[in-house]
């Protein structure tokens, strides 16, 4: 018998999750795909910009999020008062998100659902407060964009509206525009 090996620790049981032999590959496969990825992050650079443009340049950042060779690229939009910021982010997969995020009980709260109902968005589940909070620091409500446009030019059109009537903008109002890319390296 081998002194190295411990063949009470042997057993023909399959891993916790797994009905059969094909689970155990697909259960590896996924764990070296998330190896992978996790190694190009860590060998990954970032890159971070930010600028004060205009309501009317929103197109131009938004087309970024889809024409960008990163694997992942974060667009964060906010008028002066960053009382309000808008996320738009790309990930290596491909898909496109964008979120809201805002104060409750802000001047902005009212408008955003509004903006929301009006053009056929899902809106959040309202609830008064969130389960843990801290009171007298701002509560603040996040917001998917659901559905998605998948297209940059509908996506810039939505935000820009988004801009105009819930921050009452025009197209010459300055906003801040943020943007990181991380790129991998082989």
């Amino acid at each position: 018998m081998n002194d190295f090996v411990n063949y009470k620790k042997r057993s023909v049981a399959l891993p916790p999750g797994c009905e059969n032999l094909l689970d155990v590959l697909q259960s590896l496969e996924e764990q070296k795909a998330q190896q992978q990825v996790l190694a190009r992050l860590r060998a990954a650079t970032m890159d971070d910009k930010s600028v004060t443009g205009r309501l009317l340049e929103i197109g131009k950042y938004v087309g970024l999020v889809f024409e960008s060779g990163a694997i992942i690229f974060t667009l964060t939009i906010t008028p002066p008062d960053e009382q309000l910021t808008l996320t738009v982010y790309r990930l290596e997969s491909g898909s496109v998100q964008a979120y809201i995020m805002f104060q409750m009980d802000s001047r902005y709260e009212v408008a955003v659902w509004d903006f929301l109902a009006r053009r056929g968005l899902k809106a959040p589940e309202h609830s008064a407060l969130p389960a843990t909070f801290y009171p007298g620091v701002p509560v603040q409500i996040t917001c998917d964009i659901v559905p998605m446009p998948n297209c940059a030019s509908i996506l810039s059109e939505l935000i820009a509206d988004l801009f105009r009537n819930v921050c009452e903008g025009t197209e010459d109002t300055a906003l801040h525009f943020t943007y990181s890319e991380v790129f991998a390296h082989p």
